[in-house]
């Protein structure tokens, strides 16, 4: 029995300060990956989807932000969301300002961004997928070409015919082809003998009356 199906993981990328649209807290949201992978023996082996967003640690809201937003967020260490509507920004100001050593401007208490440097496994796999499928394509191209290789047909010998052999106290000494060459010695008897050109290695298979 195959047992399949799909599962999700959560990677924490980094937080930046914002107030929720939910609860209208201002503190520390979480930026999320979200990853969706397709799973085989509940072994994870092909990422389906992910999605990037924010989450609330007050209340949980979920805020979706686009692909290309987030990494030139985090590439920039400075995530701008313009059409976030706040309200108590300059009391959110002032009480960042003992944190800060200034009164932050609101751009910099919003937009700035703290990296997680320490993202986990699932994130490592998601950056190791790539390779990985590679070298399996790779490797299944290698084994396929290996096995058209190794499936070449032999080529059929042909029927056994009439040639003649010489053949001296009972030992075959030499066979002669159809072209005259005579493979061994034409020493002896010449005899009929019948046998496919060319004669096989190391043993002659060769029949005379």
């Amino acid at each position: 029995m195959i047992i399949y199906g799909y599962e999700s993981h959560a990677i924490v990328l980094g937080s930046k300060v914002e107030q929720c649209t939910a609860c209208r807290v201002t503190g520390p949201h979480l930026l999320i990956r979200k990853v969706w992978w397709a799973s085989l023996f509940t072994i994870p082996f092909m990422p389906l989807r992910f999605k990037h967003g924010m989450i609330c640690q007050a209340c949980g809201a979920w805020t979706g932000i686009p692909w290309r937003t987030m990494r030139a967020g985090l590439k920039a260490r400075r995530l701008p969301l313009p059409d976030r509507r706040r309200t108590e920004v300059w009391e959110a100001r002032e009480a960042a300002a003992e944190a800060w050593g200034h009164t932050p401007t609101e751009a910099e208490l919003f937009d700035t961004v703290a990296i997680n440097p320490k993202r986990g496994g699932a994130d490592l796999a998601l950056r190791a997928w790539p390779v990985a499928a590679l070298v399996l394509v790779l490797a299944l191209v290698g084994a396929a070409a290996i096995g058209a290789i190794g499936d070449k047909p032999t080529p059929s010998r042909r029927a056994p015919t009439a040639h003649t052999c010489y053949v001296a106290d009972g030992l075959v000494n030499g066979c002669r082809y159809d072209d005259g060459t005579v493979e061994g010695y034409a020493i002896g008897s010449p005899t009929t003998c019948l046998f496919s050109e060319p004669l096989p290695t190391p043993e002659w298979r060769v029949y005379c009356p």
